[in-house]
């Protein structure tokens, strides 16, 4: 079985590191959910794994465990969050798939890959509509799925200015509703589900 670490107690971080990058969300365990369960082989294209905000990176574990992908690749912004990953991939014998590297959602450049997977990384509207730019002028050729719980007002600032750029509007869909010719998917999740 897959696993990731996470830090127990705030108290344990020294005052520069955030917390909430080190947790497992009910998002994050929703994405590696489907991320076991969805059949790649009707994905042929995808090799190249990049999730955005991964924290401690379960999600990222759990899609390199699959035999179709050939590189992982788990970014945060916190180093802490990386080397948590890092630690769950060296003891999972992972790393031949999985690197970590550290990138900024309100930057300029994402590594190049074929699927991207976001769980609920939009802690504020400044980096929800960054991100939906980002992914518009960098990830337009790749997959892209996003999963983000329904409470989170930040999920339709991102819709929102990625349906700007696009000139399309978005759906929020269940993971149920899933279409594997969908290059662009929504993930509509229930803290509860």
């Amino acid at each position: 079985s897959t696993y990731c670490y996470k830090v127990s107690s705030a108290s344990d971080l020294k005052p520069h590191q955030n917390f909430l990058a080190t947790q497992v969300w009910p998002t994050a365990r929703e994405a590696a959910h489907f991320l076991e369960a969805v059949s790649l082989s009707s994905l042929h294209d995808v090799k190249t794994v990049c999730e955005l905000g991964c924290g401690p990176g379960l999600p990222s574990l759990v899609i390199a465990k699959r035999k179709e992908i050939t590189e992982v690749i788990a970014t945060d912004l916190d180093s802490l969050a990386l080397d948590l990953v890092q630690m769950a991939a060296t003891d999972q014998k992972l790393l031949d798939i999985v690197r970590t590297c550290r990138v900024d959602l309100c930057g300029n450049e994402l590594p190049p890959a074929d699927l991207y997977i976001l769980s609920d990384v939009f802690e504020s509207g400044t980096v929800a509509k960054k991100a939906a730019r980002l992914l518009y002028n960098q990830a337009m050729d790749s997959r892209v799925w996003i999963f983000c719980q329904s409470d989170r007002f930040q999920r339709t600032v991102f819709a929102d200015e990625f349906s700007k750029l696009t000139g399309k509007p978005l759906d929020w869909i269940s993971v149920k509703e899933h279409d594997p010719s969908n290059r662009f998917c929504l993930f509509n999740v229930e803290e509860t589900d």
